[in-house]
């Protein structure tokens, strides 16, 4: 199939930082679909609720690069792809799965959207959204108390054990890749 003209906006930055919402409000001014890097986790089945549980959701390999990026490619040669859905509860894809139709533009956006060599080297916008950890952090609660079931307890735990430090490791360095900050 013929390549059209697909522009690609990455939204990069900490857990938290506005992401999602920078990127719906693009959405809707460009009519333009999002994929989220939340719906690539892997799925996880192969282990027990308990060892999903004690998974590092923000390191690189945990997320289904490979599907994303030829998800990217079918979108840009005019394809329709099928996303599928992650539970946040279960700590896994649900049987779930959305249709995202090709567009002039397409968002992606997650902590790790400007990591990715295979998405940087499409992408003419590229966005870091640098806000202070502890705000981060602040949000991340009440987000994750109110839509995942978590605790305020738990939040704190995994930022500290696994957020904080993938954010240093690898978003942090990412922040170079971006043409706006």
């Amino acid at each position: 199939m013929l390549q059209h003209r697909m522009r690609l906006v990455l939204i990069g930055g900490l857990s938290c930082s506005g992401k999602t919402t920078l990127a719906e409000s693009l959405a809707r001014q460009w009519h333009a679909p999002i994929l989220r890097l939340d719906d690539y986790y892997l799925p996880l089945t192969e282990l027990t609720f308990e060892e999903r549980t004690r998974r590092n959701f923000d390191a690189p390999d945990i997320l289904d690069i490979e599907m994303l990026s030829a998800h990217v490619a079918a979108l840009a040669e005019g394809r329709s792809i099928q996303v599928p859905d992650y539970d946040f509860v279960a700590f896994t894809r649900s049987s779930a799965s959305h249709t995202v139709r090709p567009r002039e533009v397409l968002i992606v956006e997650g902590q790790l959207a400007l990591h990715f060599p295979e998405l940087v080297s499409r992408a003419e916008t590229r966005v870091f959204l640098d806000v202070c950890p502890e705000e981060c952090l602040n949000r991340r609660i009440a987000r994750d108390v109110r839509t995942r079931g978590r605790t305020p307890e738990e939040v704190r735990m995994r930022f500290e054990r696994d957020v904080r430090p993938m954010y240093e490791a690898y978003v942090v360095p990412s922040r170079m890749h971006a043409t706006h900050v």
